[in-house]
């Protein structure tokens, strides 16, 4: 009885790995794909394949971890990207944005795009998984949570009220 259960799940796990596969999983790592020929990036002196390694000492391990932080960083002040290069040399860039008008609201420009390459091999896939996995990220002033509901957000807020907490914990963010 037990051994046709077990060769159903086992099965399953086989057809899911298959089918990741063939669709592919997206390259987390944040390395910076393009730089925009005349761009703050490029003036500031960041290069294609350079690995960011931390945005104004927010560590940055993934893409995810990159997008989120560009968009808690105060982008009317210049950025701070800390790379590793291809050869392994670890630099400091200051980037300061470009401000634009978009239909009435102000916007900022870096001049960037992050490698977004797709991998189809099972190890791709299955590292995709446990990385992309993760609850929340904790920065210097924020808990940022990722896969939670409105619902969850308003009991963690309510929670950060709580004095003990409010200590740990001084502001929360839903991504």
């Amino acid at each position: 009885m037990v051994a046709g259960a077990m060769n159903n799940f086992i099965l399953a796990v086989i057809i899911l790995l298959l089918i990741a596969t063939f669709a592919g999983a997206p390259n987390l790592d944040p390395i910076i794909g393009s730089v925009e020929t005349g761009g703050p990036a490029e003036q500031a002196g960041l290069e294609a394949g350079d690995r960011v390694t931390r945005i104004n000492n927010d560590k940055v391990s993934t893409t995810d971890d990159l997008a989120i932080f560009l968009q808690l960083a105060d982008m009317s002040k210049p950025v701070t990207f800390y790379v590793t290069k291809e050869d392994g040399t670890e630099t400091t860039y200051e980037v300061t944005p470009i401000a634009e008008e978009v239909d009435g609201t102000t916007t900022y420009r870096i001049g960037v795009t992050i490698d977004n390459e797709v991998r189809h091999d099972v190890l791709s896939v299955l590292s995709y998984t446990a990385r992309k996995d993760r609850f929340a990220i904790q920065t210097d002033d924020y808990f940022v949570f990722k896969h939670c509901s409105q619902a969850e957000l308003d009991l963690i807020n309510y929670l950060v009220q709580l004095a003990f907490i409010k200590l740990l914990v001084p502001k929360v963010k839903l991504v």
